[in-house]
């Protein structure tokens, strides 16, 4: 029996969550589906999902990953011209009904004893984070960087549930976007606990969400003079931390 490779491998597992059908019904409402005779858009599909994931053995480029799936004779030209607005909304299609086949299928399995008491507390503990991936100088008017080696990189940005490890929001932005900018509308809804690094710090924003009845947790910056207004746990005399900076 031939032993299946780590891109085969991948394109099963997509199949299993979202079905060649989805794809290419979502490609022709979408506009994505020209000219299948030259380029098999489900292959297609496969190999971009391929090229990203942490697998050994898939970490090369989509074009690498289409030849070696299908086997098929095609110029770079051909390939590439296939990555447009409309294949992008494509993929964020099928990475959204993904995601959603993977939630169904977990249900209520899932045990979340990770996190104690806190889902006793909140609806969800949440994440919100960004990573910066470079570009090509082509893209440099699109998403200018601050590198001068690679003028270009773009900025994705997630809010995940750690309920089941799995994407609430995105959103993809150039790498100098402040990350506080592209927070996700999800992000720190009421009854909600999101945890935030520094840059998502906004002070505004902070007290609209206490407001609404949402929580986080983010480090402060060096110009912050915070005052202890109640102390809700923890050893230590908590009637003298009251007022302290």
């Amino acid at each position: 029996m031939k032993k299946s490779t780590p891109r085969a491998k991948v394109a099963e597992g997509l199949r299993a969550l979202v079905s060649a059908e989805d794809i290419l019904e979502a490609a022709r409402r979408l506009g994505a589906l020209q000219r299948q005779r030259k380029v098999d858009l489900v292959a297609l599909v496969e190999s971009t999902v391929a090229a990203v994931t942490p697998m050994p053995g898939t970490q090369t480029t989509a074009f690498a990953n289409y030849i070696a799936l299908t086997g098929q004779k095609l110029s770079p030209s051909a390939f590439f011209e296939r990555f447009n607005h409309a294949f992008g909304q494509l993929m964020r299609e099928v990475a959204s009904r993904a995601v959603q086949a993977v939630r169904e299928a977990v249900g209520e399995d899932k045990p979340f004893n990770e996190l104690g008491a806190l889902l006793d507390e909140f609806t969800d503990v949440q994440v919100a984070d960004s990573t910066c991936q470079l570009l090509q100088r082509l893209a440099a008017d699109w998403a200018p960087s601050t590198s001068e080696a690679r003028p270009a990189a773009f900025k994705w940005h997630a809010l995940v549930s750690l309920k089941d490890e799995l994407p609430v929001a995105d959103g993809v932005t150039p790498q100098r976007t402040q990350d506080t900018r592209a927070l996700p509308d999800e992000a720190l809804s009421p009854g909600t606990l999101t945890f935030m690094d520094l840059g998502y710090t906004d002070t505004g924003r902070f007290l609209d969400a206490i407001e609404a009845g949402a929580h986080f947790l983010v480090r402060l910056k060096a110009q912050h003079d915070p005052k202890v207004l109640r102390v809700h746990v923890g050893k230590g005399e908590r009637v003298r931390a009251r007022g302290m900076r």
